[in-house]
């Protein structure tokens, strides 16, 4: 089943389904390794299949699935984790900045 989304026409539900139950328990394990929050990594990997499927009109021939779906997760994982640490670092910042202010 690999080849199923070879050309943009394969894109169906039935098939899409298909992916999703065969590729999801994996993504979020492998996404895990980088959150350490597996709650975490399964919104990453059910927010890469909704971009994958409302763009799939867009898309160019996928030749290899399961490449395509773990380069995506793990893009997106790595993206959330590079967000996460910036509102962290803002956050310090305020938290610092409000430790600075004379109590009175």
């Amino acid at each position: 089943m690999e080849n199923v989304f070879e050309t943009r026409c394969n894109w169906d539900e039935e098939k899409f389904s298909f992916l999703f139950e065969q590729y999801f328990e994996s993504l979020c394990f492998f996404a895990d390794r980088y959150t350490e929050d597996m709650d975490l990594s399964k919104s990453v990997v059910q927010s890469v299949f909704v971009n994958i499927w409302t763009k799939r009109n867009q898309m160019a021939e996928i030749y290899s699935v399961k490449s395509f779906l773990f380069i995506a997760v793990r893009n997106k994982t790595l993206d959330f984790l590079r967000k996460d640490k910036r509102s962290k670092n803002v956050k310090i910042s305020s938290d610092i900045e409000n430790s600075l202010v004379a109590p009175f």
